[in-house]
């Protein structure tokens, strides 16, 4: 009962407080109308550092900004549009009904992010490149010896960028990107004996790119072109060969990542768009990307001997292409402070 009376006390005095605090706003509004501006500082003191909500304070600050700027307190009125900025960073001026001397002021502090980040995830479909083809070749055409298909995967990660110059922004990503590619071959004479091979490809991706926002609307629209390094993290073949008359090879699959290049390079370009959404923006996004280096190391595709005498199989020098589709969310980081004049 004792501790009952106490909670309730609590509350009481809470909502007092914040029923206090409401009514110091009205009696600031009023001040401000009247023209009274030097009583606004010391009226909403006690209630900017504890008693208003977050759009209570917002406003409070703002009177209590305008109060110093009319006042001629230059200092007073910098650290007060501080304080508002960091209560509020998402806090924009109404140019059709603010004081121009509020909008002066305001802009002579960084507004804007000082970066985003958030998470990207999404579908891909690639493809091999294929630079040399080994292994058997097709008996009616000894330069055929095989062709690459796509294949679905996925990707998932982080992205930072950093608007800089109004139209552009810079946008590194760490991304886990699976892909898969499909290999076919008709080996010897067509019909008689033929091999599908899917590689299943996990690499860490950081791709590094420049955003050109071209338009400034509520969808925001961009291009983006960069380079990117991926780190081979795993890389399996599952493969089957099928020969006629004969009872298939069954299918296998193989830990093939020592045939592979721990570095792998590329560039890849895109559009995409930035709708705001809440306190950051949701974010969809078309890129392709080009591989530009042979990922198979060619000192290494004699190490399983299976492949080669079961499968007639010979890894070939190839590079990876793929189309990713992203969707995601960006966050705002900002960190107001004043501008050197």
């Amino acid at each position: 009962m004792k501790y009952s009376l106490i909670i309730l006390l609590l509350i009481s005095f809470g909502a007092s407080a914040q029923k206090s605090c409401v009514q110091k706003l009205r009696e600031a509004r009023s001040a401000y109308e009247d023209g009274n501006i030097h009583i606004i500082p010391d009226l909403l003191a006690a209630c900017i550092n504890d008693g208003f909500s977050k759009e209570e304070k917002t406003e409070a600050l703002k009177l209590q900004t305008l109060a110093y700027t009319y006042m001629d307190e230059s200092n007073q009125a910098d650290e007060s549009m501080l304080q508002l900025l960091k209560t509020n960073p998402e806090f924009q001026m109404d140019p059709a009904n603010d004081p121009q001397e509020l909008i002066d002021l305001y802009a002579t502090f960084r507004t804007k992010p000082l970066f985003r980040y958030g998470l990207k995830v999404g579908p891909n479909l690639s493809y091999g490149n294929a630079h040399s083809l080994n292994g058997a070749t097709n008996l009616n055409n000894t330069e055929q010896a095989g062709a690459y298909s796509s294949g679905l995967g996925f990707q998932v990660g982080l992205t930072v960028e950093a608007p800089f110059k109004n139209k552009f922004s810079l946008n590194l990503e760490a991304i886990y990107a699976s892909r898969t590619i499909v290999f076919e071959n008709s080996q010897l004479v067509p019909g008689i004996s033929e091999i599908e091979a899917s590689e299943a490809l996990n690499t860490l991706d950081i791709p590094l790119s420049i955003q050109y926002h071209f338009i400034e609307s509520k969808l925001n629209p961009y291009l983006l072109v960069g380079g990117n390094v991926s780190l081979a993290v795993s890389n399996n073949l599952t493969i089957r060969r099928t020969i006629k008359d004969h009872q298939e090879v069954k299918e296998n699959s193989f830990d093939i990542i020592s045939m592979r290049e721990n570095l792998q390079y590329g560039i890849h370009a895109g559009i995409g768009m930035k709708s705001r959404v809440g306190p950051g923006f949701f974010v969809l996004e078309a890129r392709f990307n080009y591989g530009l280096n042979n990922i198979s190391k060619q000192a290494n595709i004699y190490d399983s001997p299976e492949l080669i005498h079961d499968y007639y199989y010979t890894d070939s020098e190839h590079s990876v292409n793929s189309i990713a589709v992203n969707i995601g969310y960006l966050f705002n980081y900002y960190k107001p402070k004043k501008l050197r004049r």
